[in-house]
């Protein structure tokens, strides 16, 4: 049998360690919470870093999507101008009783015009491809 005063020290010795089991918890928690707290300013200068680079690529994609427009415009003046020289030097061949396209210039300038044709529409399904991300 164990006497007073073992008894009284076992008591006392249970009751410090009960203390520092609930502080032992305490401080765990508040670690937790304190990596909770640097945790969440890693997440959010994450979040700010990546609106930063949307929105660098949005401005990238509508200033790409500007410069399609503007080579759009040039190109329907480029065109325009294509089918009004073909378009002379056809009448005036003609007026002359010549045929145009024994003209390899002629020949090769409306095969060019073709090509742009196409090119055209290819350009414009690039362009329509941007503004869907957009």
């Amino acid at each position: 049998m164990k006497t007073t005063k073992e008894l009284i020290i076992a008591d006392i010795t249970a009751k410090v360690e009960a203390k520092l089991a609930s502080q032992k918890v305490e401080l765990g928690l508040l670690e937790d919470i304190k990596g909770f707290s640097t945790g969440y300013a890693k997440y959010t200068a994450e979040i700010l870093e990546l609106k930063k680079r949307g929105d660098k690529l949005k401005t990238e994609l509508n200033n790409t999507i500007g410069d399609i427009y503007e080579w759009g415009n040039l190109g329907k003046f480029m065109a325009d101008n294509m089918v009004k020289l073909l378009s002379n030097f056809e009448k005036q061949a003609k007026d002359l009783g010549i045929d145009p396209k024994t003209s390899d210039v002629y020949v090769n300038g409306n095969k060019t015009f073709v090509e742009y044709a196409k090119g055209e529409d290819r350009a414009k399904a690039i362009a329509n491809d941007y503004i869907k991300i957009r």
